[in-house]
């Protein structure tokens, strides 16, 4: 895939992501992660690099989420998460039968990604190798890269917990094989992080004080919801409005050049 494709995947993955408290870090950690662990799998290289570009489109449809239960600092009601569990069928239902191998793993990997392998997942509930492969790779690291971050809702778990926590999910929310090829490799993991951690913290952004004068403060503090809620709230309407546009133009793209 050429450059300039690639960087239309990453933007509208980012404009996606750019509605929830996260930076846009966690779809290029998710890639980096996916990339990673599906060639410790034995895939080829060609083949877990589109799978890691797919991956950051795995929570495009989080543009049909409302703002209150996107980016509530607290447990979603039975009602809420019904909502938010929608977000997989719309956003492979946006993605699929392109004319893009692509866009159509990014589908499968949208609608698989919270499947679980005892079948007590969401939206369809298959379990087992009915799972694709794409979406129970994304499913792990997906996890564990929400485990390591901040959310509205809580703090990064320690490591230990985190490890505790998948090893008790190999075999019921996790492929055990997987499992097995990502405990075996996490300090890789934990070097990928740790790359991504290097950078967050170095991210500055320019902010002018009322006297002229410039501050700096880190890109996780410049998203944070209580300081930029209001342009947020400003912004949700015109964005989708914007990710409809490109979904739209991406698609008339990939038919024109596959013909």
């Amino acid at each position: 895939m050429k450059r300039p494709q690639r960087e239309t995947i990453i933007r509208l993955a980012l404009a996606a992501e750019s509605r929830d408290t996260d930076t846009g870090l966690h779809i290029k950690r998710i890639q980096s992660y996916s990339t990673f662990l599906a060639e410790k799998s034995g895939l080829s290289h060609e083949y877990s690099l589109m799978l890691g570009l797919a991956s950051t489109l795995h929570d495009l449809g989080k543009i049909a989420i409302p703002d209150n239960v996107l980016n509530k600092p607290g447990k979603l009601t039975a009602s809420e998460w019904e909502i938010m569990k929608t977000h997989s069928a719309v956003g492979s239902n946006n993605l699929a039968n392109s004319r893009s191998d692509l866009l159509n793993m990014a589908a499968i990997i949208a609608m698989s990604h919270h499947e679980r392998w005892d079948g007590s997942g969401y939206p369809l509930g298959i379990a087992g190798k009915e799972i694709p492969f794409v979406g129970r790779v994304v499913s792990l690291v997906d996890v564990f890269d929400a485990l390591t971050s901040a959310r509205p809702y809580k703090e990064p778990w320690p490591l230990e917990k985190i490890v505790a926590l998948i090893r008790q999910g190999r075999g019921s929310q996790f492929d055990p094989e997987l499992t097995d090829i990502f405990l075996e490799n996490l300090q890789g993991i934990l070097l990928i992080r740790d790359e991504f951690l290097k950078k967050e913290t170095l991210s500055f952004v320019d902010s002018v004080n009322d006297d002229g004068s410039k501050s700096m403060v880190t890109a996780k503090e410049s998203t944070n919801p209580a300081k930029t809620g209001k342009k947020r709230a400003v912004g949700i309407f015109s964005l989708s409005m914007m990710m409809s546009l490109i979904g739209k133009s991406w698609m008339k793209f990939c038919r024109k050049r596959d013909m």
